[in-house]
């Protein structure tokens, strides 16, 4: 008896035509009797059929068919026997390569799909979790260092060499180009290390946005937007 997964893997090779002509007219003929095989199809089927929508059609050029068959139909000269031959000798091989073609094709996506949904002892490569931005007014001046764990989207926000503004405060934003305008992180201050939550931002969001400081009136902006200069600023790297 064939084994489950030996079954949904058949199953899956059935469905992306990667099987030789064949194993598939007896795999096709199984499925009649063996409803386990049946249903393996079936899922396998729904599973790809969306694939489909991201291969454009492509047309033959216009007046090709009536050319071969032009040259099929007619052909001319003591060796006009002989061109058909060829031409269709050549038909068939261009079948083949588009035939390998597509072969190379579904396998690539087999490969995809079973290393996802096959394969549990599958472990994906580490992604970058950890990134770093130094907040500065230029190369010489560096007030506040933030740090981001992409992971958890948690942001930690420590003073380096930022004075307390007189009669004001530091106010921290994300600012991104998908953003209407930019948006508040929080107060800091330039005595204390705080921490704040990117939770409602995506990583890429995260990751490619600049963080700012402006000086605001004390307790922060009251508009919910800047209202003060922008005195240091600085984009996230990826430090792991």
């Amino acid at each position: 008896m064939t084994e489950p997964d030996d079954l949904d893997l058949l199953a899956a090779e059935y469905v992306i035509g990667s099987l030789p002509a064949e194993e598939r007219i007896a795999l096709a003929a199984r499925r009649q009797r063996e409803p386990a095989l049946d249903a393996a199809i079936i899922a396998w089927e729904r599973r790809l059929s969306p694939l489909a929508e991201f291969v454009p059609g492509v047309g033959a050029p216009e007046g090709l068919l009536p050319a071969i068959e032009a040259r099929l139909d007619a052909p001319t000269g003591r060796d006009g026997a002989a061109d058909v031959v060829i031409l269709r000798r050549q038909v068939v091989r261009w079948r083949r390569i588009a035939a390998g073609a597509i072969g190379l094709a579904a396998a690539t996506v087999l490969t995809f799909v079973l290393r996802e949904t096959l394969l549990p002892g599958f472990v994906r490569p580490p992604q970058p979790t950890s990134f770093v931005a130094m907040l500065q007014k230029d190369a010489a001046s560096p007030a506040f260092v933030v740090s981001v764990d992409i992971a958890t989207r948690m942001m930690t926000i420590r003073a380096v060499a930022a004075e307390k503004p007189a009669g004001k405060s530091y106010e921290l934003w994300i600012v991104n180009a998908s953003f209407a305008a930019p948006k508040s992180l929080g107060v800091v201050r330039e005595d204390q290390k705080a921490a704040a939550s990117l939770a409602t931002y995506s990583p890429d969001i995260v990751t490619n946005s600049t963080y700012a400081v402006t000086i605001e009136p004390v307790g922060g902006s009251p508009t919910g937007l800047p209202t003060g200069p922008v005195v240091f600023s600085g984009k996230l790297v990826q430090v792991d």
